[in-house]
């Protein structure tokens, strides 16, 4: 996976050892910002959503503006995270719209707005032309 940090801070100065090396146990004691996750401030579609997001490209949002793709989505994701909305939440959400909605709020208020399913249902297969050579 990805190494994207969650957190971007500043501080005055590093913490140092009595040998003048990095204390890494006085820097992890750093408290970081809250995130609207940890703060509780989802609600139960957005909770969904971001489990999810979670269990398919193995690391959740932390906030509304966090993108897919940027967290490490893929396109095989994500056709995972549709087939996930359709499972679990009952939703009819496309592969593409996780393409058109690519942020955590973005999309999440996609799947709160998308048809409801019925358990077991299939989205429907639509008939098209097929393309021609150069199209």
């Amino acid at each position: 996976h990805h190494h994207i940090p969650t957190h971007i801070i500043t501080i005055p100065h590093l913490p140092l050892t009595p040998n003048g090396k990095i204390d890494h146990t006085a820097l992890n004691a750093i408290p970081l910002p809250r995130t609207q996750a940890e703060d509780g401030e989802w609600d139960a579609v957005q909770r969904a959503v971001a489990g999810i997001w979670a269990e398919a490209i193995g690391a959740g949002p932390r906030s509304l503006d966090d993108s897919f793709f940027a967290l490490g989505g893929t396109s095989l994701a994500a056709m995972r995270v549709a087939a996930a909305v359709a499972a679990t939440m009952r939703r009819q959400v496309t592969v593409g719209s996780v393409f058109t909605h690519q942020t955590f709020g973005a999309f999440a208020e996609h799947c709160r707005q998308a048809p409801v399913t019925r358990p077991g249902a299939r989205v429907p297969l639509t008939a098209r032309p097929r393309p021609t050579e150069g199209t």
